[in-house]
């Protein structure tokens, strides 16, 4: 890669993560440094933080090294997702990361799917290109080269150039599950099908053709469903056969989520229609599905992200027997009928800024301002919440769709 690069007059660049969990972990930086040197590469050190590994179910132990091998059960997802955010955080938006998965590493992916319980997008495997994004704003281009190519194939390019590389003793260890299919099953399907790997590799190919072939039909269906990219009309939905429902569900939660949701889960939410998935929660609300990002929604809460002049004003949170003046003269009218009236989804009714004038309330934004405030800087208060956002447009949406 180097010498194509140099050949190329492209930059080249390379990342370690240290992961923190192998007595070797400070040898294995040293060698990358030396291999960078050599080749006149720049390297960039990652080093991950126990925040880092939060997503495991798995992280029940601490980190033990026996005979320099770590025995802990650490979960592969956390340590993948930790090194994905570690990339994202140190590569510019138009760089492209190289990464260094080939054959088997995509054979010993769909072999755990399929045990684990799959789909045709999961058959997919790795895929060799694809848009790796932490958030709205900033994406990368993560590569695949060589996963076409054998492991052996591999090994013997870099033999033949006389490279320097480490292996790592956990890749020893079969109480990995990626490793158990490696070293257990793989060379027990050979023996009766010497073309396994490449025919399931092939297999993965055909399985991401199909699933193309298969978005595309499916995408009329979905702009059909859906009233905002995140509200999926349930009545809409059911409207369809079950099996395209899953199918449909499937492909709208890949998209937000930005990943697979397992086959189990679909089945659970296919029949209660609500549910939690990692930081992910849906709820339904007005024959609506709604997927809403807990983490993000606790980004923003109360005063956060309020816009405009609070100049003399207090804001508070909801209490509860909040009551408002609806107009001269007539009944004051509970917040709790306030939302109800206004639809408002109930997950963010406790969230909802309120606006006072010493201990008068005169506005709570986009909802209702006191008719004293009608024309003042007070009716400009927005809140720039990601729940409020998501609550507007399926209004809007919902307006145009009942016409």
């Amino acid at each position: 890669t180097a010498k194509v690069c140099a050949h190329l007059s492209l930059n080249l660049s390379a990342i370690h993560v240290h992961h923190g969990v192998a007595a070797q972990a400070d040898e294995w930086v040293q060698h990358c440094r030396q291999q960078c040197l050599l080749l006149q590469i720049p390297l960039h050190v990652q080093y991950l933080t126990a925040p880092d590994q939060r997503h495991s179910a798995d992280l029940s132990a601490s980190p033990h090294i026996e005979n320099n091998v770590l025995t802990s059960k650490i979960s592969e997802e956390a340590l993948r997702r930790g090194r994905y955010r570690a990339f994202l955080q140190l590569m510019a938006a138009d760089e492209p990361l190289l990464l260094a998965h080939h054959q088997q590493d995509q054979v010993e992916t769909v072999l755990l799917r399929l045990c684990r319980g799959t789909s045709l997008y999961g058959l997919q495997g790795m895929w060799p290109e694809r848009q790796l994004s932490q958030d709205d704003q900033r994406t990368v281009l993560l590569l695949r080269p060589w996963l076409c190519f054998s492991r052996a194939h591999i090994v013997a390019c870099a033999q033949q150039l006389k490279l320097s590389w480490i292996e790592d003793p956990s890749n020893q260890q079969l109480a990995w599950r990626r490793n158990f299919i490696r070293h257990q099953v793989l060379p027990l399907l050979a023996l009766q099908w010497p073309a396994a790997t490449q025919q399931i590799a092939q297999m993965a190919q055909s399985a991401r053709q199909q699933q193309h072939a298969l978005d595309w039909l499916l995408k009329p269906y979905l702009q059909q469903v859906l009233l905002t990219p995140t509200v999926l009309s349930l009545n809409q939905l059911v409207a369809l056969p079950v099996d395209v429902q899953r199918l449909l569900l499937a492909t709208w939660l890949r998209g937000v989520m930005g990943e697979l949701v397992s086959q189990q889960w679909l089945n659970t939410l296919l029949s209660q229609q609500a549910g939690q998935y990692g930081d992910d929660q849906l709820y339904r609300f007005q024959q609506c599905l709604w997927w809403v990002d807990t983490q993000q929604f606790a980004v923003v809460q109360g005063r956060d992200g309020l816009q405009g002049d609070l100049t003399g004003l207090v804001v508070r949170e909801r209490q509860g027997g909040e009551r408002i003046a609806r107009a001269e003269n007539r009944p004051h009218q509970t917040l709790k009928n306030l939302f109800q009236q206004q639809q408002v989804p109930p997950w963010l009714r406790s969230s909802w800024p309120l606006i006072y004038q010493d201990d008068q309330l005169i506005a709570i934004p986009h909802l209702w301002v006191h008719a004293d405030f009608l024309g003042s800087s007070v009716a400009e208060i927005t809140w720039l919440h990601p729940g409020v956002q998501q609550w507007l447009e399926w209004r809007h949406a919902d307006q145009v769709v009942c016409g």
